[in-house]
């Protein structure tokens, strides 16, 4: 009776998709009013249902985002991130690398290489802070081992593994970062370089900019 049709309103989708992000194991799809549907293989939560069961059809992702408007998507192989109309980022799925934001005091990448719930994982969406708090993001993008956030300033932020470079810092320690670090080399250098979009591929960053402009200290 009233479970059904809880359960059916969970999977209706309101409005065409506008968005799509897919790695090794799962798929998401936003819609255009907002809503975030994921399936595919739930181990380790990448899926941000709250549990690990796999899903077969796209199923709304609720918790935090339930009365938020996705704005946009990205999917790695164990973690999964979005952000949302208000500026504000969220992540779920493994954590074994720091790729969620979190400090992981483990930082033992090897006892969740599967992804383990256990091994400091997320099964729901949970809000990046750090040095985000104060930024309002407007894109993401993943890899398999970091995450990357930009900003509506044209700022670039970077978190997780960093063993080959991929987080465009050097002053983070070498497995994972504390959080999220703005991409200095970009944004305090002259002329500064304003990012426009971010892509990321399992170890490397890309970062469009727009062209440089000589300031007049106006700025």
């Amino acid at each position: 009776g009233n479970s059904a049709s809880r359960r059916d309103k969970r999977n209706e989708i309101d409005s065409p998709a506008v968005a799509v992000a897919a790695s090794t194991h799962h798929t998401l799809v936003a819609t255009r009013s907002g809503q975030l549907f994921s399936f595919g293989l739930g181990k380790g939560g990448r899926l941000g249902l709250g549990d690990e069961s796999h899903r077969p059809l796209p199923t709304r992702i609720l918790g935090p985002l339930s009365k938020r408007i996705v704005a946009s998507i990205a999917a790695a192989e164990n973690h999964s991130l979005c952000s949302t109309s208000d500026g504000a980022v969220f992540a779920w799925g493994s954590n074994g690398f720091g790729q969620l934001g979190i400090h992981s005091s483990r930082g033992n990448a090897q006892q969740n290489q599967d992804g383990a719930a256990s091994g400091g994982s997320r099964l729901s969406p949970r809000r990046v802070e750090g040095g985000l708090k104060n930024s309002f993001v407007v894109g993401v993008a993943c890899g398999e081992r970091h995450s990357v956030a930009l900003t509506r300033m044209g700022e670039v932020y970077c978190w997780g593994d960093n063993k080959k470079g991929q987080l465009g810092v050097i002053n983070v320690s070498e497995t994972q970062s504390n959080g999220p670090q703005r991409v200095e080399g970009l944004w305090s250098v002259h002329p500064r370089r304003r990012a426009i979009a971010v892509s990321a591929a399992a170890y490397s960053t890309l970062v469009l900019t727009m062209p440089p402009t000589v300031s007049t200290g106006a700025e």
